[in-house]
C-alpha cells in the first residue's frame, strides 16, 4: 500500500471526546508511537486527526486516531492519542480535542508500512498545529 505525503492543509473540525485513560494492547509503543487510549463515545468519522490532549490545566499537542486498527484485524473502535512533545505519563480522565482531519482510516499490508505512514501523519499534524 502506498503512503500519503504529508499535507499542510487539512480540513478544520471541532470534535471533543472525554474519558478515562485505559490500557490497550501496547502496539503503539512497539511501533514507536505510544498512545493514550479512551473509549469512543461520540459519532466521529474514523481517521487521523491533529489535536490536543487536555489534562487538568495541561494541554499537549497530539496525533489522534479514531477507529478500529484494521491493519491488525481489529473491529472495536477506539480513540488513541500520541503526545507529540515527548513521553508523558497521563492517567485518569482526559479530553481529546480534535482540530484538523488529516486522513481516513486505512488498512496497511504490515506494521512497517503503518509505521511509515504514521511518521508522515505526525509531520502533517505538526504543521497543522503550528498555524
Amino acid at each position: 500500500m502506498e503512503t500519503s505525503a504529508a499535507r499542510t492543509e487539512a480540513q478544520v473540525v471541532q470534535y471533543t471526546i472525554t474519558g478515562d485513560v485505559q490500557p490497550h494492547r501496547g502496539r503503539g509503543r512497539l511501533l514507536g508511537v505510544p498512545t493514550l487510549n479512551i473509549p469512543v463515545t461520540a459519532s466521529i468519522p474514523d481517521g487521523v486527526y491533529a489535536g490536543f490532549v487536555l489534562k487538568e490545566t495541561h494541554k499537549f499537542s497530539a496525533a489522534i486516531f479514531i477507529g478500529a486498527a484494521i491493519t491488525f484485524n481489529e473491529t472495536e473502535r477506539q480513540a488513541e492519542a500520541h503526545i507529540l512533545d515527548g513521553s508523558v505519563d497521563i492517567t485518569g480522565r482526559v479530553e481529546f480535542r480534535l482540530t484538523n482531519f488529516i486522513r481516513a482510516n486505512q488498512a496497511f499490508s504490515d506494521g512497517e508500512s503503518l509505521q511509515n505512514q504514521m511518521q508522515l501523519d505526525i509531520k502533517a499534524i505538526k504543521l497543522c498545529l503550528q498555524a
